[in-house]
């Protein structure tokens, strides 16, 4: 066998080794196991952090109108009324439906009580008692079924023109009462403010988590590919020896 075929074939063997020290030793097994779980959790809080992102983003919209709402007494045309009272009925009844879509069963944050509770937060923004319930009824608004709310048109325009400074005093109470609640389950640590940031906080430990376990790993794979070289050469050496002790007699 020629020097260089014994170079050759100590080589291959190192490579082999190499190959199941990195990819099939119980080390190397480990760790991959270790990251595919780490990716795992952080896939499914994505996809939690993602839901709790569009129940936020839906609930400051409700925000946002019924402050509008509240100062609707500085509004003087029946079509102003009209506008600002549609457009809290809107951003309204999407937050429900957004808190609804996001914590039926099988859903993101099935499993969330904070998500879950914050439809109910949602749903008390408007009709928290029966007297505000009732003055709503009287110019054509009421809840339907799932939790969302309708107008009655023309009900809402006779009543305008009936009385509007009893409608803006309505609308402008709910307001009030949607502002407060939306607002405070917005804080960090209302349901909705405290669900986002305790996602967040579990998205950014899982990439941390994952990084350190990479760096693991390279630094696992650095002593393997060192040793094995080391291996590697004592043994391509030690074969040099024995194949010329051999033709030096």
């Amino acid at each position: 066998m020629a020097i260089t075929s014994i170079g050759s074939h100590y080589a291959a063997s190192a490579t082999s080794r190499s190959s199941a020290l990195t990819g099939s030793t119980p080390a190397a097994q480990a760790f991959a196991r270790a990251d595919q779980r780490i990716q795992q959790q952080r896939d499914t809080t994505s996809v939690q952090l993602s839901a709790a992102g569009r129940l936020q983003s839906a609930v400051a919209d409700t925000q946002s109108a019924a402050k509008a709402l509240s100062d609707v007494k500085q509004t003087d045309s029946a079509a102003g009324i009209r506008k600002t009272a549609a457009g809290f009925i809107k951003a309204y009844n999407n937050a429900t439906a957004v808190s609804r879509q996001v914590t039926t069963p099988n859903s993101a944050l099935a499993e969330n009580s904070r998500a879950r509770t914050a439809g109910n937060d949602i749903r008390r923004a408007v009709g928290a008692d029966y007297s505000t319930t009732a003055a709503l009824r009287d110019i054509g608004i009421t809840r339907q079924q799932d939790g969302g709310l309708v107008i009655d048109q023309k009900k809402f325009d006779t009543a305008v023109e009936a009385n509007a400074g009893a409608v803006r005093e309505t609308l402008s109470r709910v307001g009030q009462q949607a502002e407060r609640v939306t607002t405070q389950t917005l804080s960090s640590r209302g349901n909705v403010g405290s669900t986002v940031n305790t996602l967040t906080n579990r998205a950014r430990e899982l990439d941390t988590r994952q990084t350190e376990q990479q760096t693991q790993a390279t630094a696992a794979q650095q002593t393997v590919t060192v040793q094995t070289n080391r291996i590697n050469n004592l043994q391509v050496a030690a074969g040099i020896a024995s194949y010329e002790r051999i033709f030096s007699f």
